[in-house]
């Protein structure tokens, strides 16, 4: 008696699959009253488990605060964001084949279409270059909308190289790019006035797109440990005292931008080599770019990854 396997493989719910079994004979076994008009009995053997559907991400994260908050904690703004925190938290992810790191879960995410939910928002690992704020050396506006940066660059050709999988993940979102009057102030008066309607000039305070960069207000509520509290309640331009930079997982000693533009001037925020925030005018220099994105709400976790940077989580779309 031999034994065949059919299939092997994932039956999705109210998904079916049909089989055709046919029997052969020899074509050298005669056609004889000894091997016409015979039956031949079988069985076929359905070998199955039933795999519990996995969490949206956003709910996976959540479910993680109780048993570690060294490295999630609410934000405590009026959105009550859940954020990873510290030197260095386990939050890396395999997003388009690259290393990308959660900066949380975001509430009252407003979508291109209206609606509003709570979304994962990632940042790369890696930067892709340095560049202008506006695109530019000759482009002195902070009107995101205006920027090559946004349109031709992350929009453009870093939003195309991305792989099809990548793509059904990232939700087209509405950015608030509020300005800020200072970097000198707390990072919940930052995080306050990003979705405010202040903005320089004629700018645009929210634009609608894919790709950004992380806000001022992003950097400044990634810090963790025994300085969290100090550091929160101190201005975001002194992140480089009481170890808030070294305490904080989006420091790197590179400046790098961030989407947040000042309220009164061609401005915006950076990052700077020390961990300060600092606001310079657009033009004054370039600097590094790392795109951030947010995740749609029908991605989840698959595989056994535990965020670290060795074994990261891995995504895909329900």
């Amino acid at each position: 008696v031999e034994g065949r396997m059919l299939i092997n493989g994932v039956l999705k719910g109210n998904e079916s699959k049909s089989h055709s079994i046919r029997l052969w004979m020899d074509e050298s076994v005669p056609a004889t009253e000894e091997t016409m008009n015979k039956t031949f009995l079988g069985k076929v053997v359905l070998n199955a488990t039933i795999k519990e559907p996995s969490p949206p991400l956003a709910n996976f994260i959540t479910n993680l605060v109780e048993t570690n908050p060294e490295e999630l904690a609410y934000d405590g703004t009026i959105d009550n964001n859940l954020r990873y925190i510290g030197a260095n938290p386990n939050n890396y992810i395999l997003f388009n084949n690259e290393l990308w790191r959660i900066i949380g879960v975001m509430n009252n995410i407003e979508d291109s279409e209206g609606n509003k939910a709570s979304h994962i928002k990632i940042i790369r690992n890696e930067s892709i270059g340095d560049n202008y704020w506006s695109g530019s050396s000759t482009n002195a506006s902070n009107d995101w909308a205006k920027s090559s940066l946004n349109t031709n660059i992350l929009n453009g050709t870093f939003y195309n190289s991305l792989n099809d999988d990548a793509k059904n993940m990232v939700s087209n979102i509405v950015w608030n790019i509020g300005g800020v009057t200072s970097v000198q102030v707390p990072t919940r008066t930052v995080y306050e006035e990003e979705r405010g309607t202040s903005a320089y000039g004629n700018n645009v305070n929210t634009w609608t797109g894919s790709i950004g960069l992380m806000y001022a207000s992003d950097y400044g509520y990634a810090v963790g440990g025994d300085v969290k509290d100090t550091c929160l309640n101190n201005n975001l331009f002194s992140y480089n005292y009481n170890d808030c930079y070294s305490n904080d997982w989006l420091f790197i000693e590179k400046y790098q931008l961030t989407l947040t533009p000042e309220n009164s001037k061609n401005y915006i925020c950076h990052t700077d080599e020390v961990g300060q925030l600092r606001s310079n005018i657009v033009t004054r220099f370039s600097a590094t770019i790392r795109p951030t994105l947010y995740l749609n709400t029908n991605t989840i976790i698959t595989g056994m990854g535990d965020g670290s940077i060795n074994n990261p989580y891995l995504l895909q779309t329900n």
